[in-house]
């Protein structure tokens, strides 16, 4: 079976990234840095995927990352409240 937004469920995506903005910003950037891993001949720079998919999509493995738990959102830095 071919991972899908069904597949990790979005509320487990939501649940673990703590909300909709958290969600789309932490996947967008997981993603770019997947794809960064898979394209560059410097493996230093990008975090190699963390879960084992068949998908080549990399927002498809990153999601399925942060349903896992495997990528969390930083916590907010105190400076960076106003």
């Amino acid at each position: 079976m071919s991972k899908s937004l069904n597949n990790p469920p979005i509320e487990s995506v939501l649940a673990a990234s703590g909300g909709k903005f958290m969600a789309v910003t932490l996947a967008a950037r997981r993603a770019r840095q997947i794809w960064s891993y898979w394209t560059s001949d410097s493996l230093v720079d990008s975090p190699p995927p963390q879960v084992k998919l068949e998908s080549t999509n990399p927002l498809t493995v990153a999601l399925d990352e942060i349903s896992q738990e495997k990528v969390l959102p930083a916590p907010p830095n105190s400076e960076d409240i106003v």
